[in-house]
């Protein structure tokens, strides 16, 4: 979507460079002249012309500024290895934001937080870069592009966090969850 929406910009700008350099004068001979009765009495002025020709080149240079901004919005100038580095480490931040509950994995080769890791990617990722978690060992995660390029190594770590909570006769009730922390290294996890 954003490739072509830069496609339409540039194509717009070719356009209205076009239109300037046949310039508003051959435009009107060409076109519109035949709709009037006595068509060099209503010919735009020169200044009209000008102004006409000053617009072809303002909305051309528009379009290159918008195709430049779109382009650089959707992250392509920037390299797709780089892309991958921004999200994965995103993806580490909001591990810390990660709700783990009882229901985390049991399935040795998914890995016990696969989950929360997959969840922290989608969110990370930018809409035009698909990552892949693969499960290595451990708590070890090798993120690659879905053409499995640019891989980094992804380790979760898990700390207690204790929650002390009001308890019958005054008393306090502790209870334990575990806190996510993640760091990403680059290359696939070893």
């Amino acid at each position: 979507m954003s490739v072509a929406l830069v496609g339409l910009m540039v194509f717009l700008a070719v356009l209205f460079a076009l239109l300037a350099w046949i310039g508003p004068r051959r435009i009107y001979w060409a076109f519109g002249a035949w709709a009037h009765r006595d068509p060099r009495a209503n010919e735009p002025s020169d200044a009209a012309y000008a102004i006409r020709r000053f617009g072809y080149f303002a909305m051309s240079a528009a379009s290159v500024a918008a195709a430049i901004g779109i382009a650089q919005w959707q992250g392509l100038f920037t390299p797709e290895v780089v892309r991958v580095r921004v999200a994965v480490e995103e993806a580490a931040e909001r591990m810390a934001d990660a709700v783990v509950t009882g229901a985390e994995s049991t399935d040795a080769k998914a890995g016990r937080f696969d989950s929360q890791v997959r969840s922290a990617l989608l969110r990370a990722s930018p809409p035009n870069l698909e990552l892949v978690a693969t499960h290595v060992s451990g708590e070890r995660y090798t993120v690659t592009t879905k053409a499995g390029k640019h891989p980094f190594c992804l380790l979760v770590r898990t700390t207690p966090q204790y929650l002390h909570l009001p308890g019958p006769e005054s008393g306090t009730i502790t209870t334990s969850y575990p806190k996510l922390s993640a760091s990403v290294r680059e290359g696939a996890c070893g």
